[in-house]
């Protein structure tokens, strides 16, 4: 049997529960009482649904059913008392223990002088480790402390009793002739006093452990912050509440940038911020007490503030002051910092970014030097000077460096004077440049040359250019104007084209299209035959229809239309 109990042993046990201590980190329950702490994970006999959790195999044996996709889970009843609604249970152990026995319902408090914190997140987790190994389905915990509901557990498969409240619930559902009790048959696994001991004290000591790391890290940041060497050598990230990462600093330049921009897009990574340059602040101050006071302000401001330690601990303190938590966190050494805002710059050390950056050099510029195994800027000093002393150049500079050693390289191969190459190279090039502007004014001249003929041949096809205007006093404003109606009665009109075998009706919304809209007017290019027919609807511009002689400019015709006159003209 799981456990049987009467009314008197039930009061004996709320006894002993009374009068137990809480350990700190082992038990004080004596053996022989250590199973009235044990959670008992049953088959929940009441449960309604059709689809029954449980079914039976060929030989009897208890399974899932392959129909079920979800556990349900009740825990309700190591859910406190006052955590929840007033429910009959507590009437009921009014009536038959006394209002004084209630307390047997604060579980959370009874299993804290058994020395298990937790019980509630501790055996649901329990309880869905065990479950998990019968079959891989979703679970549903059904009664959290935020609820505050009534027990219902019609609805549940499986239900998580204490095994010292388990009788006692039994002699609840004894009232009603349609619940049906608990019987041995319904368990399906006990966690014990024991395996939940041990759980909760390693829970306990993780919790130590981890309160006592990050003291320590306090301690190393502190240590560090006093140290004005030290201090340099390292950045730290100040978590202030904002869960939305929005990083802020100081305005450092020289090394100083490198270093917090590093540490920036080291953070930049993990949160994988969206829409956001990965290298950028929410906001930048010129001094920590700026920072501070704008933060004491709006907290929100920042979310995660990155400096040496020595501010980062004058900026917790002080906000602490001001009731205003904060954390400590990553402390990054300078190197790891550099070596990731080297990388966003596109190189593998920040040594290599700070020559190249020294020299103002692009990447492909380094890479040269590199092949050369220059990559420092003594190095590159060295070979500047050789240079000028040789004559080979008056101007230093990375362009007259690298041809240097390109011509020192080839003058070795060829056993000559540096100054010799760098002669030959520079006639070679001239004749070379020579060469190719040649051919570029000649592909030029051809290039115009083709030009003008395709304009020749052009204005054969067209010898005739239609300039169409709409506006007053002879100036023109919009084509469209004089062929959209205007006022509430006014109607639209059309442009009427053939040019050649091509036809087209414009309508109003689409006239500019029919050529190209100068400060002239509509220009459009006409064949020998053409036809032009167009009709004004504007109450207050002239519509003009000129056409012009395309060799000559001259004007051939010119008619113009107020409101509603139309201009027709064929060739």
């Amino acid at each position: 049997m799981i456990f049987t109990i009467n009314k008197s042993k039930f009061k004996l046990i709320l006894l002993l529960i009374i009068f137990m201590v809480s350990p700190p980190s082992f038990s004080q329950v004596e053996d022989k009482d250590k199973h009235l702490y044990d959670l008992l994970i049953l088959s929940n006999p009441n449960q309604k649904d059709k689809a029954k959790l449980f079914t039976e195999d060929i030989d009897g044996n208890r399974i899932v059913s392959s129909k079920r996709k979800v556990i349900n889970i009740d825990t309700c009843s190591m859910v406190d008392k006052s955590q929840r609604k007033y429910s009959e249970i507590f009437s009921f152990i009014e009536e038959k223990f006394g209002k004084d026995n209630l307390f047997a319902l604060d579980v959370t408090n009874v299993y804290v002088d058994a020395g298990i914190n937790n019980i509630l997140s501790l055996g649901t987790e329990e309880t869905s480790n065990f479950l998990s190994t019968l079959a891989g389905l979703d679970m549903i915990v059904n009664c959290v402390k935020t609820r505050k509901s009534s027990f219902s557990w019609s609805q549940n498969d499986i239900v998580v009793i204490p095994r010292y409240l388990y009788e006692t619930f039994n002699m609840w559902f004894d009232k009603y002739s349609n619940v049906v009790p608990f019987t041995d048959s319904d368990l399906l696994h006990i966690i014990s006093y024991d395996s939940l001991l041990k759980t909760s004290n390693a829970i306990k000591q993780k919790e130590i452990d981890k309160k006592n790391k990050y003291n320590n890290f306090i301690s190393k940041i502190r240590n560090i912050s006093q140290d004005k060497v030290k201090n340099n050598e390292y950045t730290v990230g100040l978590s202030i509440g904002n869960k939305k990462y929005k990083p802020c600093t100081l305005s450092y330049g020289g090394d100083d940038g490198p270093r917090v921009i590093g540490h920036n897009l080291i953070m930049s990574d993990q949160y994988k911020r969206k829409n956001v340059k990965p290298h950028q602040f929410s906001n930048v101050y010129k001094t920590i007490n700026d920072a501070f006071l704008a933060i004491k302000d709006k907290p929100d401001l920042c979310s995660y503030f990155i400096d040496y330690p020595e501010n980062i601990v004058k900026l917790h303190d002080a906000l602490k002051k001001n009731n205003i938590s904060s954390t400590y966190k990553h402390l990054k050494p300078i190197e790891n910092s550099l070596k990731r805002f080297a990388i966003y710059q596109g190189y593998d050390r920040y040594a290599d970014y700070y020559f190249a950056d020294s020299i103002g050099i692009n990447k492909t510029q380094f890479k040269r030097l590199l092949s050369e195994k220059i990559s420092t800027l003594e190095k590159y000093r060295e070979i500047e000077s050789k240079m000028l002393k040789s004559e080979y150049s008056t101007e230093s500079g990375i362009n007259n460096v690298l041809s240097y050693l390109n011509d020192r390289k080839i003058a070795r191969s060829k056993g000559i004077d540096i100054l010799k190459q760098r002669d030959f190279r520079l006639a070679e090039e001239k004749k070379q440049k020579e060469i190719s502007d040649a051919k570029k004014a000649k592909e030029a001249a051809e290039a115009r040359k083709r030009r003008k003929e395709q304009a020749a041949r052009y204005a054969k096809e067209h010898p005739y250019k239609a300039v169409i205007s709409c506006g007053m006093n002879g100036n023109h404003l919009n084509i469209m104007a004089c062929f959209v109606g205007a006022g509430r009665y006014g109607a639209d009109t059309q442009l009427e084209i053939t040019n050649g075998s091509f036809y087209k009706l414009y309508p109003s919304h689409n006239v500019s299209r029919a050529g190209r809209e100068t400060r002239e007017g509509l220009v459009i290019d006409l064949k020998s035959n053409f036809q032009i027919k167009a009709q004004n609807s504007a109450d207050n511009l002239i519509l003009s229809v000129k056409i012009y002689d395309r060799l000559t400019n001259k004007l051939l015709f010119n008619k113009s239309a107020a409101k509603y006159g139309p201009i027709y003209i064929k060739n």
